[in-house]
């Protein structure tokens, strides 16, 4: 494969903000591929991606008829990483350390854009396009989903990512490693417009079910 340009030679001044400039971007220098539109969700998206993961970004129009596009590959080598944060890739750790120990400040709102749209009825294979990844997959999967739960009685909060198994239209399971922080959350609900419930785990495994709320709780610690 030859070598993609990048624009990091200039540091800190090339930086995509969000996604849509980041795709922009990725179109003007060749590495953004679109699909036909339609694709099937049923493992036909996984394979055009895994096909092309390590050249390409790819940009899947109304997949399964969805009004949603779904984007894949988007950083599909540690350089493009470096270049969507517009810094040269050799000082990608040091400026990621430095973002760690000197985080911007946040600021609480009470409404947002996010809350702009509430599904009262949960039917995520309807409202989302999720695929079915491999072959032997008993069914879709958000395969890395960000949990944000709340201990209801201590407040602790923590985020982990799973790879979540869609079984019902409101209904996930997770298959959770449960660490030390982690023990302490077992019993806890998601902050977030969604909260779950937990239901018989077994084995690590976890079945959430779905449900809305409003307003959408605080996020503070």
């Amino acid at each position: 494969m030859k070598p993609i340009p990048t624009n990091t030679d200039a540091a800190g001044q090339g930086a995509h903000p969000d996604l849509r400039g980041w795709l922009q971007w990725l179109a003007a220098t060749d590495r953004l591929a679109v699909a036909r539109k339609g694709i099937s969700l049923i493992d036909e998206l996984a394979a055009v991606a895994k096909k092309l993961e390590n050249e390409r970004a790819v940009l899947f129009p109304a997949p399964g008829q969805h009004a949603i596009p779904v984007v894949a590959n988007l950083f599909a080598d540690r350089s493009w990483i470096a270049d969507s944060l517009g810094v040269p890739p050799g000082e990608l750790l040091s400026r990621f350390q430095n973002a760690v120990r000197h985080p911007l400040p946040w600021v609480e709102v009470m409404a947002a854009p996010v809350h702009d749209v509430v599904h009262r009825k949960v039917d995520l294979l309807a409202q989302l396009p999720i695929p079915k990844h491999n072959e032997h997959d008993s069914g879709p999967y958000i395969t890395a989903a960000l949990l944000i739960a709340r201990n209801p009685k201590t407040g602790i909060q923590n985020v982990s990512i799973h790879r979540c198994q869609v079984s019902g239209p409101d209904r996930i399971g997770v298959l959770r490693s449960v660490s030390q922080v982690e023990n302490r959350q077992v019993r806890s609900f998601p902050s977030g417009v969604t909260r779950t419930r937990l239901q018989a785990p077994q084995k690590g495994s976890v079945t959430l079910a779905i449900m809305p709320i409003s307003p959408c709780p605080s996020l503070k610690r």
